[in-house]
């Protein structure tokens, strides 16, 4: 049984980033700019070793039938803050999630909102 890919994500990264992709084509971008995050917190916590070693697997081995649900740490919101030097903050049902990038002149904030089934991007903070 093929699962469902949940394209509400993808298409809430691309419509922040201002790209045309579609889900394969953003996931091969990601994949492409693929590396162990270091300057990245989340709400203000520094990710382990462990933690930046698993979130650059977990984009490396990430295929796009297996669907996506984001989670409090969510790997491709690191991975977004890594390389765009950007923040990301994701409101959910379960509280905020600030992911901040540590860059000296760190980009625009993507505010992203979320429930139990459907996340989209609502705006960029200078």
């Amino acid at each position: 049984l093929k699962k469902k890919n949940m394209s509400c994500f993808w298409n809430s990264i691309n419509k922040a980033l201002g790209k045309g992709w579609n889900p394969a084509q953003l996931l091969d971008w990601y994949k492409s700019v693929n590396k162990v995050p270091n300057r990245v917190t989340i709400n203000g916590d520094f990710l382990t070793r462990r933690q930046r070693q698993e979130n650059y697997r977990w984009v490396d081995g990430y295929d796009l039938e297996d669907g996506h649900l984001t989670g409090s740490a969510d790997a491709f919101f690191v991975l977004l803050c890594e390389v765009e030097q950007c923040n990301v903050l994701h409101h959910s049902a379960h509280g905020k999630v600030l992911y901040a990038s540590t860059a000296l002149n760190a980009g625009p904030t993507y505010v992203f909102r979320s429930n139990a089934s459907h996340i989209d991007f609502v705006q960029a903070v200078d």
